[in-house]
């Protein structure tokens, strides 16, 4: 089995890969469920195969149980019920009590587009085929989702996220407790080595949404969560703790910072910069002690300024975004 390939971001796999990483079980186990590439079938497939070949481990203890947990046995059961989901979505049950609505990402992982749900369906088959013929004469679809609503009760309903192929990402149940997928995924915080250090400029490609739209995901990094001291108490960290705290840089108002989840997707950006984005290379000089905060200045008031010229906008957020700027 190899884990590297389901690491997302293609320079810490390298990384891990020269430093011959060894990963245990529960590394593992997570680095199959947050692969962005894989289907569900996919990551079943592997996470079947590392309860038979990968030694059992005991999940990292909550301050509110009492009870220790079995990796492998925590896996099966999250298996079990994401399938139990699975049927009851495909099920087909009479006298129409649910209908069916779709949407989906086209165009291109640089610049992609929404489609939301604005037709309603007796039935799956029918609501597939009307989205196969709307989105077959436009962009490539990227992604799709299917939602199966109850009639019986409007709060109810069901929502599969399949990959341009068909082949289930993931799936949801609203409200979720009528049978919630155990996913222990979530409450895990694992640290892996990486390559960044502070100043490097990075991003997260492929993946919209995690900065406001005038990001576009680049970014200085200046603190990875990695790097905390041994001392520093991490009991009740999760998932949504693994990340960094970044600078970006937005045409309207300056300089802010973010905390983007998750660090496994980081990657140096290698192409050259916009415009407006150009004086993250001097930012990141300054966070790599290349020259002093007279110079930042200096250089920030100019990219500024040449920004505000040339799209006619005002000066209001100068001071405060130039307070968060920390070496």
């Amino acid at each position: 089995m190899n884990i590297l390939s389901c690491i997302n971001s293609k320079d810490i796999r390298e990384y891990l890969q020269s430093l011959d990483y060894k990963f245990d079980s529960l590394e593992a186990a997570w680095l199959i469920y947050q692969c962005h590439r894989l289907s569900y079938e996919e990551k079943k497939t592997l996470w079947q195969e590392l309860v038979q070949t990968m030694p059992d481990c005991t999940l990292p203890q909550r301050s509110c149980e009492t009870e220790s947990k079995s990796l492998h046995e925590s896996i099966r059961r999250y298996i079990e019920v994401f399938d139990k989901k699975i049927q009851l979505f495909l099920q087909n049950e009479p006298d129409h009590k649910n209908v069916y609505m779709y949407s989906y990402r086209y165009g291109s992982y640089e610049k992609e587009w929404t489609e939301d749900y604005y037709a309603i369906f007796p039935s799956l088959e029918l609501c597939l085929t009307d989205f196969q013929e709307d989105s077959e004469d436009g962009d490539e679809v990227l992604s799709y989702q299917i939602k199966k609503q109850s009639l019986d009760n409007p709060y109810h309903y069901i929502e599969v996220t399949y990959r341009s192929d068909g082949q289930i990402l993931d799936i949801y149940e609203n409200p979720d407790e009528y049978n919630p997928i155990p996913n222990f995924f979530e409450e895990l915080y694992l640290e892996f080595p990486t390559p960044f250090e502070k100043g490097d400029i990075l991003w997260i490609p492929n993946y919209k949404g995690v900065f406001d739209r005038y990001c576009d995901e680049r970014f200085v990094l200046k603190y990875l969560c990695t790097w905390d001291s041994p001392d520093v108490d991490k009991t009740y960290r999760d998932n949504t703790d693994m990340n960094g705290i970044v600078y970006m840089v937005f045409p309207n108002y300056g300089i802010d910072y973010d905390h983007p989840y998750n660090y496994m997707d980081y990657e140096f950006y290698r192409e050259p910069l916009k415009p407006e984005e150009e004086f993250l290379n001097v930012l990141s000089n300054f966070m790599k002690g290349k020259f002093d905060v007279e110079v930042l200045l200096r250089s920030f008031r100019k990219k500024y300024l040449e920004q505000v010229l040339a799209n006619d906008t005002t000066i209001s957020w100068w001071d405060s975004s130039t307070q968060v700027i920390e070496r």
